[in-house]
């Protein structure tokens, strides 16, 4: 039987001392009260060394996560949960917002693109109408080929610019929803730790 308790005491080192030798105190009364004398006997009624030293541990430390100690791991879980919860509406609306901000810039940029190219497209066929008029009725087809060199200047000169603004547009937004990210991240982040 000593040679069974000075295995488990070795083996009960994690816990403080003074729950080692309440442990150590309770199975050796425990053996000697039934009145197992070997090690055999004791192996028999209580397993080995080893399994009983893993039960007990088990049981301390069970019993100090019931009793007044709190992990405070599990507090900080559950108050940013808590959070989490409260500022979903605040999230939705700014992700709401940011959304609709890149929704009218795409359409502010998009009826840009398709106005140039509507103008284009217009100056090509009266182009084409222009030399068919210029056979028929000469002012008119000269009038139009007029209008249409006008409008071809007029797409050229406002095409530099449009395209400025269009890529400046594309990379600050880029900037923007880039930056948005890496603050929400950081928020994150910080909320966490």
């Amino acid at each position: 039987m000593n040679k069974y308790i000075e295995e488990l005491s070795k083996l009960l080192n994690v816990l403080s001392n003074q729950d080692r030798q309440d442990a150590l105190s309770f199975y050796t009364e425990y053996l000697q009260d039934g009145g197992f004398k070997t090690f055999e006997e004791c192996f028999e009624r209580l397993g080995t060394p080893q399994m009983l030293a893993n039960k007990i541990i088990a049981n301390y430390r069970n019993d100090s996560y019931n009793g007044y100690t709190r992990d405070k791991r599990n507090v900080s879980t559950v108050l940013i949960l808590m959070l989490c919860i409260i500022a979903i509406p605040f999230v939705i609306t700014a992700v709401s917002i940011i959304f609709s901000i890149l929704v009218a810039i795409f359409s502010i940029v998009f009826s840009i693109f398709v106005t140039i190219a509507a103008l284009g497209l217009a100056a090509i066929i009266i182009f084409f109408l222009s030399f068919w008029l210029l056979f028929t009725n000469f002012w008119i087809g000269l009038f139009y080929l007029g209008l249409t060199l006008a409008t071809i200047g007029f797409v050229a000169i406002i095409f530099d610019p449009v395209k400025w603004l269009i890529v400046n547009l594309v990379v600050s937004t880029k900037k923007a929803f880039v930056w948005s990210c890496n603050q929400v991240k950081n928020i994150f982040s910080r909320i966490t730790k």
